[in-house]
């Protein structure tokens, strides 16, 4: 597999480095989403236990998942066993007796997990082994062999795996990696390029970014979307720049029309890797996208697309994206 991916990216010296995210959409061929823990919107979903939902619902139908630390020195003293800025995958996510708990597997081999959950904690009563490992026993027929890791864990002879109650996790982790199957949602999709004279950069350069590729959105109802952009770079370089989109409300105008920047609604950040993610919801109206490079002048294709639900038994609402024309801003 390491070489495979050399080969995509040109050498072995273009691997120093990477993420989760772009890692599973790789190995899985499916689109792969970040989320940040720290991000206002998340935090409100984390309170509701609304994003606990949506990550037990991921894990339920067997997507991939991840999770990146914080820095080290922002991890609580007591959890500092778990490495700053390093990844860990989610094998399991589940709830024992109202208790929120996530299997983590450290691919460094970690040392000894002291949290909340860690293999001689007494919450690990007889009853609740004995139903995790029923549990892993049925994930284990369906090729996830995972029982006789957890009784090494549970005799403390398998260290790179442990538990982690959902508390400690958004304690100690800052991004959330999920490789999700959208096959059966619609979709709508965009290819093209920044190139002359439709390479504005972003909204911090307002006197360029009307150059930037701009699309008209029409949402017809509230709705949750997949959004994801994927720079097309030559695989023998790295990203030239940072890109990224920007969904605004549409009032009328592109944006830099005259100087006009519409209110901001969510912002796919900006990143020099070559997918940029965003799962958010959007309420009913028109938007305006803007797919940017950050940076004015700099080139490059890129693929830009949105998922949304479909309803079964139901006639389908549409969602547009339309591209806006520079001249139709005259």
């Amino acid at each position: 597999m390491e070489k495979a991916i050399a080969k995509e990216h040109g050498s072995y010296e273009n691997l120093n480095g990477g993420t989760i995210d772009y890692a599973l959409m790789i190995m899985t061929g499916k689109p792969s989403f970040r989320y940040n823990l720290l991000n206002e919107e998340i935090q409100v979903s984390i309170a509701d236990n609304l994003f606990w939902l949506k990550v037990r619902d991921f894990a339920q139908k067997g997507f991939f998942l991840g999770g990146g630390t914080l820095p080290e020195d922002e991890i609580p003293f007591q959890y500092r066993l778990i490495g700053g800025r390093h990844a860990y995958a989610i094998l399991d996510v589940l709830e024992l007796d109202g208790n929120k708990l996530l299997l983590l597997k450290d691919p460094r081999g970690a040392s000894e997990w002291s949290g909340e959950w860690s293999a001689d904690s007494l919450n690990w009563t007889s009853r609740l082994r004995a139903i995790t490992l029923q549990r892993l026993s049925r994930m284990s027929s369906r090729g996830q062999p995972f029982r006789k890791t957890v009784e090494n864990f549970f005799n403390k002879g398998h260290q790179n795996i442990f538990f982690i109650s959902w508390e400690e996790f958004i304690k100690c982790f800052e991004v959330l990696f999920a490789s999700v199957s959208l096959d059966d949602w619609n979709k709508v999709e965009i290819n093209d390029e920044w190139k002359e004279g439709r390479a504005g950069g972003s909204t911090m350069n307002m006197r360029t970014v009307l150059n930037s590729p701009q699309y008209l959105l029409h949402v017809p109802k509230e709705m949750e979307v997949f959004c994801l952009l994927t720079h097309l770079i030559d695989p023998s370089i790295r990203a030239l720049t940072r890109i990224g989109f920007e969904i605004h409300k549409y009032n009328g105008k592109l944006i830099g029309e005259h100087g006009f920047k519409p209110n901001l609604v969510v912002i796919g950040r900006y990143s020099a890797e070559r997918s940029i993610s965003l799962n958010c919801v959007l309420k009913e109206g028109d938007y305006l996208v803007l797919v940017t490079t950050y940076e004015p002048d700099k080139y490059g294709k890129f693929i830009f697309t949105m998922w949304y639900p479909r309803e079964e038994g139901k006639e389908n609402v549409k969602l547009d994206l339309i591209k806006l024309q520079l001249e139709a801003s005259s």
